[in-house]
This record gives structure tokens, C-alpha cells and sequence, in this order.
């Protein structure tokens, strides 16, 4: 399964909107530990690699895509020392820890994730929400795109460009690793400066 999604800011109007019609999925709260090699070669290559709590997760670009905001999730750890040509992951640096309480929803095929994000032994505070769409394969990628686009401008969510957790982390404490993702091609265009 392919996740297509669209980063939001949250509006009060809709978060009203969630709390009478969605159905309410739950509310977890976890530890994302973000991984890369001492280089950044993953997140150079617009692969990311998280530990959440303590289960490894991957994320690798669509290569056959005109779009460079589509992923292959992968959550098995041995595909994932595969794909990276790893016999383990002690050879990772740690480049963030943030914890996340999240608040899920659903309204028909939509998935909806309110985040609040922290990171220890600091001031960091973001708060964010994600649309998201699962869809069979990338061909598929543009007709659930025009979806989340729809539904945004139907509940007067703007489409403007939000920083991911990691990326708004990285703006604010590690300007090395931000200054990376704003010299990707490939990612560059995904973030607010």
C-alpha cells in the first residue's frame, strides 16, 4: 500500500468539524527517533528511516512517479537492512527524538491525524494534521491527490506547504541537517524555509 497524504495546519473550525462527525480511531502517543548514516546519504536520497517505539519504519521514494512526494512504506526489519544494505542499524546516527500525541479520525476513506509534537530537553511545541489516503499502487497517486484537495477546500483547509515534524525540528535546532534538505532537488520544494 502507497500513503498519499497532505500536511495541514489545523483550523478551530474544523477541528470542531472532527469532534461532531468523524469517528474518532484513538490517541497514542509515540517516540519518533529519525536515522540516517553520519554522511545524511538517506536523507539526501529522500529516504527516511524512524525508529517508533522501538519499531523500525522505512520510507523509500517511488521511483516510477512524476511526483516526488510518494513512498513505499516498508515495516519489516529485515527488508529493511535489505534495501539498505545493512547487516544492523548500529552504524546509524541518531538525528532527532520527538515525541508525538495523536489524535486519529476517519470521515469515509479519509484518515485524519492531529499532532502535537514535543522534543526532550527542549522548547520545541509544533502542532500539525495530516490527510491521508491509502491507495493500491502510484498510478493512483493523482486521483487521491485531487481527493485530499477536494475535501480541503470543501472544510476551508488551506493548501499552503507545512513542514513535516522532523523538518520543522531541523529549522529550528539543526540548521546542518535543514540546510541538506533545502540543497535536495528532490525535496526542497516540500518545505517552508
Amino acid at each position: 500500500m502507497i500513503e498519499v497524504e497532505k500536511k495541514c495546519l489545523v483550523t478551530p473550525g474544523f477541528l470542531d468539524f472532527l469532534k461532531n462527525n468523524a469517528v474518532k480511531l484513538g490517541e497514542y502517543i509515540f517516540e519518533d527517533i529519525c536515522l540516517d548514516f553520519e554522511d545524511l546519504r538517506l536523507i539526501k536520497n529522500d529516504i527516511w528511516l524512524r525508529r517508533r517505539n522501538k519499531k523500525y519504519e522505512l520510507k523509500l521514494p517511488v521511483a516510477d512517479h512524476k511526483k516526488s512526494d510518494i513512498y513505499e512504506e516498508i515495516e519489516d526489519e529485515t527488508q529493511i537492512l535489505e534495501k539498505l544494505c545493512l547487516e544492523n542499524f548500529d552504524d546509524l546516527t541518531k538525528l532527532s527524538v520527538l515525541i508525538t500525541h495523536r489524535q486519529k479520525f476517519q470521515i469515509g476513506d479519509f484518515h485524519i491525524d492531529l499532532d502535537a509534537i514535543t522534543a526532550p530537553e527542549t522548547d520545541f511545541h509544533y502542532n500539525m494534521m495530516e490527510i491521508e489516503l491509502m491507495v493500491e499502487s502510484s498510478e493512483d497517486y493523482e486521483s487521491a491527490q485531487k481527493k485530499i484537495l477536494e475535501f480541503m477546500r470543501t472544510h476551508l483547509i488551506k493548501n499552503e506547504i507545512v513542514n513535516g515534524k522532523f523538518v520543522e525540528y531541523v529549522r529550528c535546532y539543526r540548521q546542518d541537517i535543514f540546510e541538506v534538505l533545502k540543497a535536495n532537488p528532490h525535496y526542497a520544494h516540500r518545505i517552508i524555509r
